[in-house]
This record gives C-alpha cells, sequence and structure tokens, in this order.
C-alpha cells in the first residue's frame, strides 16, 4: 500500500500545469528530431527541461517503466543542427555537468574550443542516437473479459433495464499502458492492465470504440456493438426472493511455459460457448458474468474477490474452468493450471485448499463449481445424489448450497472434451423452466462415461457450507 502511494505520489510530481509530464515533452522533441524539425524539438526539449531539469541515465515514466533521459543534450544537439552554437555549447556542457554521455561529448568535440570556428552543420556526420529511448512501434492488445463476445465486434445483448453498461477487459504492451479511453473517456485502470468502464446505453444498438496507448504514444483501436434490446420479459420468479445469477467462466488453451502443451484455443470456445448460453437462455444478466480468457493466477483469483465482495447470501454463483489440471493420487489433490503456470514449479497453479478458501469468502446461497479438468475427488465431502431433484426444486433452493461437477479423475483429457460437449448441449436443449445442478449431472453422467476413458463426478465441497440445498438453473 505505501509503495502504491509513494508511486503515484512521483507520477504527481512529474505532472506540469498541462497535465503533461515531462516524458510527453521530451518523447515529442524526439519525434520531431526524427523528422529533422528542429525548431519543434527545442520547444519540446526545453518544455522537458523546465518540468525536469537535469540529464539523467534512468528515470521514471510510468509506473515500473524508466527511460534514459538526456534533455539536455538533445536540445544541444537540435541547436547545434540550427547553427546556434551558443547555445549548443551551452546545452551539451549542461548535460555533461548532469550525466556523461559519449553522444554529447562527440557533438562538444564537434564545436572545438570557443575561439575556433566550427565546421559547417552539412560537414559533420550524423552521431547514431544510442542513448536515445528505442523506438517502439508495437500496438497495445485489447481483449473484453466481459460482456462476452457474440462475435469479432458484437458484444452479447442486455436488458432494456440496463442502462448502462460495466465493461471490463485486459491491455497488454510490452512498454507498458498509458492509458485506455472508452468512447472517449478515462477507463479505470489497473497495474497488471485490466480496466473498466460504465458505458450509457441508449435502447437499440450501441457503438462502442475502446483506444489503448502505451507509453511511446502507439495506439490500438477496437471498436464493438452492442443492443440494448426493445422490451424484455423478465420472469417474476417466486423461487429466487430477488436472488441474482454470476458466473466467472474461465477458460485456458494457451500457457506461457513451453513445456505445457497448449490445447488448440478449445478451452476458450468452450468457455465463450457457456457464457452466451447462459445469458441468452438463462437468468443470467451479461454484466453479472465474467468470461476469462487464458488468465493468470493473479486474475483468476482477483475475479474471486469480486464475487466475494458482489455475491450476497440470496444470489446464485456458477464457476466454470476449463484448461489443463493435474491430480496427485499420493496428496489427493487436485489442480488447475492457469496461463502462467511453470510445468516444473507449483507457485501458479491453484489447488483445492485454496478453491474452498475462496468458495468459503462468497457469501452466495447457492455455488457451483465445475471443472473440466483433471481435478480428481478430494474437493468433495460426498458424491451422492438424491433423486427427488425433479420434485423438490423450492425445497433444494430454500437452502444453502456449495455443490461441484467435475469431468473425472484421469491424469489426462482429450483437448476437445466429451463431458463439455455433453453439459453444454443439455443446458442448450433444456426446456425445463427449472434444472438443478444434480438433474444436469444425471442427465450427462452416462454419455460422457460410454463415450470417453473418463467417469464424471458430482458431489458437496466439503467444508465451504452445504446444508444440502441445490443449484437450480432457471430459464429466461
Amino acid at each position: 500500500m505505501k509503495t502504491s502511494i509513494f508511486i503515484g505520489l512521483l507520477l504527481l510530481l512529474a505532472l506540469g500545469v498541462s497535465g503533461q509530464t515531462f516524458y510527453d515533452h521530451y518523447s515529442n522533441g524526439q519525434k520531431s528530431q526524427r523528422k529533422s524539425n528542429w525548431e519543434e524539438a527545442v520547444q519540446n526539449y526545453q518544455k522537458a527541461i523546465q518540468l525536469k531539469k537535469n540529464d539523467e541515465k534512468r528515470v521514471r515514466t510510468y509506473g515500473v517503466n524508466f527511460i534514459d533521459y538526456f534533455p539536455n543534450r538533445e536540445l544541444g544537439i537540435a541547436y547545434y543542427r540550427l547553427k546556434d552554437f551558443k547555445n549548443a555549447r551551452l546545452y551539451l556542457e549542461q548535460s555533461l555537468n548532469s550525466q556523461y554521455s559519449e553522444r554529447a561529448e562527440e557533438y562538444l568535440a564537434k564545436l572545438g574550443p570557443e575561439d575556433v570556428s566550427v565546421k559547417a552543420v552539412d560537414e559533420a556526420p550524423e552521431i547514431p542516437a544510442e542513448a536515445a529511448v528505442p523506438l517502439d512501434r508495437s500496438k497495445p492488445s485489447i481483449s473484453v473479459l466481459s460482456p462476452s463476445l457474440l462475435s469479432a465486434d458484437e458484444l452479447s445483448p442486455v436488458p432494456n433495464e440496463n442502462k448502462q453498461l460495466t465493461l471490463t477487459g485486459r491491455v497488454e504492451d510490452q512498454s507498458g499502458i498509458y492509458e485506455v479511453l472508452v468512447n472517449g473517456k478515462d477507463a479505470t485502470l489497473s497495474a497488471s492492465g485490466e480496466f473498466q468502464a460504465l458505458v450509457p446505453l441508449s435502447v437499440g444498438s450501441n457503438h462502442i470504440v475502446i483506444v489503448a496507448s502505451d507509453i511511446h504514444q502507439n495506439s490500438e483501436v477496437r471498436e464493438f456493438s452492442i443492443v440494448r434490446k426493445d422490451k424484455e420479459f423478465v420472469r417474476n420468479d417466486l423461487l429466487t426472493d430477488g436472488g441474482k445469477y454470476y458466473a466467472l467462466i474461465i477458460g485456458v488453451s494457451e500457457y506461457h511455459d513451453p513445456q505445457i502443451t497448449d490445447l488448440d484455443g478449445l478451452p476458450v470456445e468452450d468457455a465463450s460457448l457457456l457464457a452466451r448460453v447462459l445469458e441468452e437462455r438463462y437468468t443470467f444478466d451479461p454484466e453479472n458474468v465474467a468470461l476469462l480468457k487464458n488468465p493468470s493466477r493473479g486474475s483468476i483469483l482477483r475475479y474471486f474477490d469480486w464475487l466475494s465482495r458482489t455475491a450476497t447470501e440470496k444470489d446464485n454463483v456458477l464457476i466454470f474452468y476449463a484448461g489443463h489440471g493435474f491430480y496427485d493420487e499420493k496428496t489427493e489433490l487436485g489442480y488447475w493450471l492457469p496461463a502462467d503456470a511453470e510445468a516444473e514449479y507449483t507457485a501458479n497453479w491453484i489447488y483445492n485448499d485454496v478453491l474452498v478458501a475462496n468458495l468459503k469468502r462468497i457469501q452466495s446461497k447457492h455455488t457451483l463449481l465445475v471443472s473440466d479438468a483433471c481435478f480428481g475427488g478430494s474437493i468433495f465431502k460426498t458424491r451422492s445424489l438424491s433423486q427427488d431433484a425433479p420434485s423438490a426444486f423450492k425445497k433444494k433452493y430454500d437452502l444453502p448450497s456449495r455443490k461441484a461437477i467435475t469431468s473425472g479423475v484421469l491424469k489426462t483429457v482429450p483437448n476437445k472434451s466429451v463431458f463439455f460437449k455433453y453439459f453444454a448441449e443439455r443446458l442448450e436443449t433444456n426446456m425445463e423452466v427449472y434444472m438443478s445442478a444434480s438433474q444436469l449431472f444425471q442427465s450427462i453422467e452416462i454419455p460422457v462415461a460410454n463415450n470417453s476413458p473418463n467417469t464424471p463426478q458430482y458431489g458437496d465441497i466439503q467444508n465451504v457450507g452445504d446444508e444440502g440445498g441445490d443449484f437450480i438453473f432457471i430459464r429466461r
């Protein structure tokens, strides 16, 4: 916390009256210099020096990003190119007094002693800017986490009563993200690159433009459309007592560690399909569905934080994971492997005890965990099914529940999941108003077992407050 405050103070001290930092002017000066626009370069370097006077080998520009900063030297070179040798000498000497650099020394040598005339500028060979900031031309990448995507440029529609949308996403860039704008307004941006913005919605189609810029002013633009429905017929369902349905849906197909085999994009495709089915066919509003594509361990745990802060004792929470998993038979522990997992080290793995601890923090009425990975059975307290599921929905909903469905306990599973095929198909084709998690499991258990080498598991999650209820899916 203290470190964050300290960094924030440093950034505030760096801001000028105009709102631009010393680095903004320094960077603009280098752009002008590359175009041989020396008068403009002089103006920008002078403004940079007003905000930060001395040349420095390493200076912080944003967050944990550092650059070499030589404004006096570059201003001296700009004056040299303008044949203003008096000012060129003044600022080159000032640069060397602050911080030694070969580039400043070589240009000062061109000037020679003060009483000796210098060569014409056109005769002097240009010296490479070896100490200049490396030119970064790569654009940031932008991904939307919520609401889910129907296509490359279309977001899942929202109900008529949603007058604004909470848009969440992630931006990544090797140099560091400077800002994210959503429809021209600043989004809330975290150090890890996750952003959030509130977008007002009119009835019908809405255009959303996301612009992400890095500290070198390279920008990427993504455009989306989202529909706020004209009419929305919401069930006045007495079963839920006003409770909402939340979903955290995780798909991991790509891994940073080359020793961990990628999964051909299939878990991310499965996760995206599940998000769409829940939003379109069941009472999961898009703003309450978080879809994570190839997330890190930290990102997954942050969204558990979101559920623990958001879900109330009236609400229902579905958590789905598809990706690599590992089951240790000796310890009877199952693990999820996020995108930043390493094959040789378990520091970034997420194991049962971590999941159980995070599930305890979620104060929902019902929580259903679905794991399509090699996960094992140690998370379960019991693995028995109640056979009266179809006839006791009210009773099952009234009692708190913490249930889990897993694809099985094998050490490896195929990339294309038979488990998910039947799981998603059952949700898509269900015509009943109510369907319990136990019913859903019963409908897929035999087909999955008959068509794959794996046996799915269902039961109560141990030590997190299950009282015999069940998670109920409600159709729109």
